[in-house]
């Protein structure tokens, strides 16, 4: 008898515990910022975005920006034009603060992917460079949801390009390019 007095006081606790199952959300995030720092000579405007899925405390995410004229700077009077565009793949780490409509998800990032660079010169001055390199980039940032579809999101991360090439253009190796971004922009979660 005490055996299933104790079964059924096990059963009855148990029963009463509420679990809220894992709940992934998938996003599409537009983005604006800046490129800087690093090897860049300016600061450049950056476009691009992410798509992802974000669960309770983490998320992955794909991440593509374009940036133009980032190694024009110094040397404007030689390099007609140059860009960076990056696409990696991202695990994002943080807690879900808050619930109902809004809430504010603090994350870490970290990710692998590539990183093109392109540098054209003034009247063939050098020879035009493309270089496709494997690349990583780590950073942070938050999205602050204003109700269950839509947010705002701020974002820092470091560039660096991980490949052994010789591609060099004014004193710049495309193969150690490293550089800062912020981004900017808006959350649509489905």
């Amino acid at each position: 008898m005490k055996r299933i007095g104790g079964g059924l006081l096990m059963v009855l606790c148990v029963s009463q515990l509420h679990i809220e199952p894992a709940h992934a959300q998938g996003f599409v995030s537009p983005q604006i910022g800046v490129v800087f720092g690093g090897d860049t000579e300016t600061e450049a405007l950056a476009l691009g975005g992410a798509l992802g899925v974000v669960g309770g405390f983490a998320g992955i995410e794909v991440d593509g920006h374009y940036a133009s004229d980032v190694l024009d700077g110094g040397d404007a009077d030689i390099v007609a034009d140059s860009s960076v565009t990056t696409l990696t793949v991202n695990l994002l780490i943080g807690p879900r603060l808050g619930g109902g409509g809004g809430g504010v998800m603090p994350y870490v990032a970290g990710g692998v992917g590539l990183l093109r660079t392109r540098v054209e010169s003034v009247g063939g001055f050098f020879d035009d460079v493309t270089a496709n390199d494997l690349a990583v980039d780590v950073g942070g940032g938050v999205m602050v949801f204003v109700n269950d579809r839509i947010g705002l999101r701020g974002d820092l991360r470091y560039y660096r390009s991980l490949t052994t090439d010789d591609d060099e253009v004014l004193g710049v190796d495309l193969a150690d390019l490293d550089f800062w971004r912020t981004m900017f922009g808006v959350v649509f979660r489905f």
